[in-house]
């Protein structure tokens, strides 16, 4: 196992939103397969015990404020996934709907780092 920075972990973290997100629809695709695998090698590297925390925070995010939310429709239709800009979440959407789940990351008076998911649901894309 290694020592992961802040980014990596994040980029780690955005994997397990895309890998266990992804898995609620009936279909999906990532439209940007770079960035998926350079998450996957560093998912991969974060060692199975971080992989668990990581899938666990995520888990519990999708039960209590994401899927309850989503209409049957969209769950059920095929999406595309793509990851954001430097890794920090992922925007899946059937091209009329959109699910976002980002990352921020700040550093406290301890200089102690911090990562904040938010989710943001978009029911009809805007144009």
């Amino acid at each position: 196992m290694f020592k992961l920075d802040v980014k990596e972990i994040v980029l780690a973290q955005s994997y397990a939103a895309y890998m266990m997100a992804a898995s609620c629809f009936r279909a999906s695709v990532c439209t940007t397969p770079q960035m998926e695998k350079r998450a996957y090698l560093i998912y991969r590297l974060a060692g199975e015990r971080k992989q668990l925390e990581l899938e666990e925070r995520i888990l519990s995010l999708l039960d209590k404020k994401i899927i309850r939310h989503l209409d049957k429709e969209f769950l059920s239709s095929k999406v595309e996934v793509r990851f954001l800009p430097e890794g920090n979440g992922i925007r899946i959407s059937d091209g009329f709907k959109v699910l976002e789940i980002s990352q921020d990351v700040y550093r406290d008076k301890k200089k102690k780092y911090h990562i904040t998911v938010s989710v943001s649901y978009y029911p009809e894309k805007n144009n």
